[in-house]
């Protein structure tokens, strides 16, 4: 489970991974949001993902958003263990290739991802199919996956 407002901050990381894809930094990034995705019962609250991503000393002032907490007026939990773990299995792959030093594929991939987050929290815990048709296609197709 995790709120929208946690999609959103997702969203972004995803957007400052792609910005910056050779970044080693990336690797423990995504090893700090993975761990947070991997129990789909536990709720993954507003503002964990930067409490957990302001751990990590190395980052720069690029990650500065991280250091500040938000207020939300209004908190909306997406319960969909499905769509959590579409999002664990991306990022997976997307640290593997990263590790994998594919950094070309890792920018595509990323470039698939960052707007799932959102998408996610636009529509309420779901992923349409027009994201696949839009995104993950062309992906699959280029990559041969």
């Amino acid at each position: 489970m995790v709120t929208q407002n946690e999609l959103h901050d997702l969203g972004f990381v995803i957007k400052l991974i792609r910005s910056d894809i050779n970044d080693p930094n990336n690797i423990m990034v995504l090893d700090s949001i993975l761990l947070m995705l991997k129990d789909t019962s536990k709720l993954i609250e507003n503002n964990q993902i930067r409490k957990a991503l302001s751990l990590l000393p190395q980052l720069n002032e690029k990650w500065e958003f991280v250091k500040h907490e938000n207020y939300y007026i209004r908190t909306l939990i997406i319960k969909n263990e499905a769509v959590q773990n579409e999002l664990l299995k991306g990022l997976t792959e997307l640290k593997f290739l990263l590790q994998s030093d594919k950094f070309a594929q890792a920018y595509d991939l990323a470039d698939v991802l960052h707007a799932l987050p959102e998408i996610i929290s636009d529509n309420n815990g779901s992923i349409p199919k027009s994201y696949r048709k839009t995104f993950t296609d062309p992906y699959k197709k280029k990559w041969k996956t």
